[in-house]
């Protein structure tokens, strides 16, 4: 691999790394190439990790283990957006937190017929599951145990966690590589993952070859060849340009497809077929997911119906009337709980609805699946925010800083106390073991029957000033039309 060139080739190693303190505790640090934080520092040589382990605990004790994937729609982020230092340093027993980078954007995934033929998609994915082989080579290496993994993500990397999960395929040796997930805002059936050919994708990848000057159709050798000949720099202008040109309408390209490597089935089918790992697994979700994704500009109930039309393609004219019925119009309708927004007159009600397509209702199916399947698993609603605009709620991704024990966030308490049940569930998998003093017994996530007839499970619920078990009910009516099994396979969910 070499900086400059776009290569789309499978990686097989990856990068070195040195021993330094940080925070009192031996990390073993990467010096490589900075990559994975904006779209403009991306590169193929990017698979470089952080190691972090509690001192003072001999080598020779093999530790817990948690690979964190990190987030950002799979186009941007990094490893060091997630403090490995301060989990470690704040953990009640030693264990080991490993973060590593994986190809983003185009790099990454560049859905189309071509890449389909060329076997050549869901490279990212392929990093990360090599990257999960490595631990399993290595881990004793770093006084970790290899039989003791917690693979958790947040967002897109909360996505991919569902996708090694819910791939039991029985062909890329998965089974072995983690013991127990942790979803952090994200789903195997999150938003909407179709399959290299669809019309969008196709769209997006002759804009793509378009702005990098280079050929759409043709001969595939000939593609190929002008693609790796491409300017690394030219590749990151190019991905960025199309990411920023569908992001209003939260069509973001460059995503894992299904019909692929490590993804065969959609997320959806593979739960309702059991194909999944079936090892304990802990779920998160925040108040309001979708508030600083959604546009503050709609103000008429056919734009609200437009973008869902847009942004979902899925969807039906049936389905278009039923969502006019679940949220309900706030400029129509006096008894709307979406009255009252702060940005626009459908700003809540957007949030709401495509929140619960792409976050809360798929952690929701997860969550069911997981537990009638008879495996263990904790389900948790965050409510807390961290110095958000108030019009914000409690945002997607603001719980991350209280996961990880950081020190600058709104309510310290509730961060111990979050990170406590987190860091036990990696330790043991089950997050009561070491929790902090006058905190709730967390229960399993327990649904007794499909439908509105049956009572809504328990889920641990944070606010600021505390925790509480409470059932999992909001909207449990819209989360029954997203979570449909023909509806979610034919929105490619």
């Amino acid at each position: 691999m070499k900086e400059g060139s776009f290569l789309f080739t499978l990686v097989t190693a990856l990068g070195l790394v040195t021993a330094q303190l940080v925070h009192n505790l031996v990390a073993l640090k990467d010096y490589g190439v900075f990559s994975g934080t904006i779209l403009d520092q991306t590169s193929e040589s990017c698979l470089q990790f952080e190691v972090f382990r509690t001192p003072g605990v001999p080598l020779g004790k093999k530790l817990p283990i948690l690979v964190w994937i990190h987030g950002g729609s799979f186009n941007v982020g990094h490893q060091q957006n997630f403090d490995g230092a301060a989990f470690v340093a704040n953990s009640q027993q030693p264990l080991v937190v490993m973060t590593f980078n994986y190809r983003l954007g185009p790099l990454g995934s560049l859905p189309s017929p071509l890449f389909e033929e060329e076997s050549l998609l869901n490279l990212g994915l392929l990093d990360q599951n090599l990257f999960l082989q490595f631990v399993q080579k290595h881990a004793s290496s770093f006084g970790a145990d290899p039989g003791m993994v917690t693979l958790g993500g947040l967002s897109a990397g909360g996505h991919a966690v569902g996708i090694h999960h819910f791939g039991d395929y029985d062909d890329m040796n998965e089974s072995s590589l983690f013991a127990r997930v942790i979803y952090q805002s994200g789903s195997v059936t999150a938003r909407t993952f179709p399959n290299a050919t669809c019309p969008l994708y196709q769209t997006q990848y002759e804009e793509f070859t378009q702005l990098v000057g280079c050929p759409s159709q043709g001969n595939n050798e000939e593609i190929l060849a002008c693609l790796r000949s491409t300017e690394l720099a030219k590749i990151r202008d190019a991905g960025a340009a199309i990411f920023d040109r569908y992001n209003p309408i939260i069509n973001w390209p460059w995503q894992p497809v299904k019909n692929a490597p490590l993804f065969e089935n959609p997320g959806s089918q593979s739960g309702y077929e059991r194909t999944f790992f079936q090892i304990p697994t802990l779920t998160t979700t925040v108040t309001d997911e979708a508030k600083t994704f959604v546009p503050g500009t709609l103000e008429t109930g056919e734009e609200f119906l437009d973008f869902l039309r847009t942004s979902t393609p899925g969807l039906n004219d049936d389905d278009l009337r039923n969502l006019e019925e679940l949220y309900p119009d706030p400029v129509t309708d006096p008894e709307s709980p979406y009255i009252d927004s702060f940005n626009s007159t459908q700003y809540n009600r957007l949030a709401a609805a495509w929140g619960d397509f792409a976050y809360r209702c798929p952690i929701q199916e997860t969550s069911y699946r997981v537990a009638t399947a008879g495996q263990p698993i904790y389900k948790l609603r965050w409510n807390t925010g961290n110095r958000s605009p108030t019009w914000q709620g409690i945002p997607h991704g603001i719980d991350s800083s209280y996961v990880w024990n950081e020190p600058d966030t709104e309510y310290p308490e509730m961060r111990r106390a979050y990170h406590a049940y987190i860091s036990n569930f990696v330790l043991t998998g089950n997050p009561n073991t070491y929790r902090l003093e006058g905190m709730p017994k967390w229960p399993l996530y327990k649904p007794l029957g499909y439908g509105l007839e049956f009572s809504a499970p328990k889920q641990l619920v944070v606010g600021s000033d505390g925790a509480s078990i409470q059932q999992d009910e909001i909207r449990r009516g819209q989360c029954l039309f997203w979570r449909d099994p023909e509806r979610a396979l034919r929105l490619n969910k």
